[in-house]
């Protein structure tokens, strides 16, 4: 065990060892990505994967839907740069593969990766509280309503980008 004492002098503060965790597992999504993209045919069986693997990491996956940027929030954690700059990172593994990794705009790739990432770990965690039934027929309707909502929003974020760079800066 651990004492709060410990975890505090070597953090210092809530706040940065929030900070310290998301970039660890943001970094440890970027391998799980680079693997999930090398061993699939497309985007479906990429969204399994990764899915796959949230679902066998229910800790982290809390933590992603509870602490992670990956949701919308009235003020900017101090973080903030560090993982859109691994959110970057991610969009650079995507894009070998995928035609939403390869949005001429860097803030749209940025959006369309964070809404997969919400929808994979929203879903990963349905199935983790046995919320819902864990099929690979579930399964595989959730991958598919991510990627369609994945193209659905890459066509909106062209058409609307001004509307959007407001809600996102």
């Amino acid at each position: 065990g651990c004492s709060e004492f410990v975890i505090y002098s070597h953090f210092l503060s809530k706040e940065n060892l929030i900070a310290k965790t998301n970039a660890y597992v943001l970094r440890k999504y970027i391998e799980y990505a680079e693997k999930a993209v090398a061993s699939s045919h497309n985007v479906l069986e990429t969204f399994l994967y990764l899915l796959n693997e949230a679902v066998n990491m229910p800790r982290v996956t809390d933590f992603i839907v509870n602490y992670s940027h990956i949701f919308p929030r009235a003020k900017l954690l101090a973080d903030y740069d560090g993982y859109k700059a691994n959110m970057n990172v991610l969009c650079g593994v995507f894009a070998k593969a995928y035609p939403f990794g390869n949005e001429n705009s860097e803030l749209i790739r940025f959006l369309l990766m964070t809404h997969f990432m919400r929808e994979m770990a929203v879903d990963a965690k349905l199935i983790i509280h046995h919320e819902i039934k864990d099929t690979p027929e579930i399964r595989m309707l959730m991958a598919k309503n991510a990627i369609f909502d994945l193209s659905e929003y890459a066509g909106k974020y062209k058409t609307k980008r001004k509307a959007r760079l407001n809600w996102t800066l």
